[in-house]
């Protein structure tokens, strides 16, 4: 008769990979040939909490992941990061550091143009359907542009960027 299976470390990307294929913690148990108990023993001993983490939120939504994934990046962030280097004597060091994420303008300027398009869309477009009219109306125009551009071109589509 086969025993319980040992725990490893190595254990621990291949369990993630099943939680982000949307199995439950019973499922990957059982995908382990392992009781709940001893899953969860498994977590509670065995798994740091940067693992548990990842975990958690490995069945999340992938458009809700990349979501977080943009506004974290739009506004900034900091994480814990293990650094590894080898002394003069030959013995290997780890240590962790805060390192710090700037926001990012391009980051937040996608977030919000998507997130709240009536007040963030650089490009707008405005139809004008008048009912007198043979013809529905529209006008693109970017926010950079001031009214007397407007007016000077009539509505009429940008000129292009390629300089002609």
């Amino acid at each position: 008769m086969a025993g319980v299976p040992k725990f490893s470390k190595q254990m621990i990307p291949a369990i993630i990979n099943l939680a982000r294929r949307g199995n439950t913690y019973t499922e990957i148990a059982e995908l382990m040939g392992i009781c709940d108990r001893t899953f969860y023993n498994w977590l509670n001993n065995y798994f740091d909490e940067e693992s548990l983490h990842a975990l958690k939120n490995a069945n999340k939504d992938p458009i809700a992941n990349a979501e977080e994934a943009l506004y974290k990046r739009a506004v900034g962030y900091s994480a814990v990061e293990t650094k590894t280097h080898m002394t003069k004597s030959g013995t290997i060091k780890t240590r962790n550091v805060v390192k710090h994420y700037p926001p990012s303008e391009l980051a937040l300027k996608y977030f919000l143009g998507n997130k709240n398009p009536e007040k963030w869309k650089e490009k707008r477009e405005v139809t004008i359907d008048d009912p007198n009219a043979n013809e529905v109306k529209y006008f693109k125009f970017s926010l950079a542009e001031s009214p007397d551009e407007l007016d000077a071109r009539g509505g009429e589509e940008p000129d292009s960027d390629d300089g002609k």
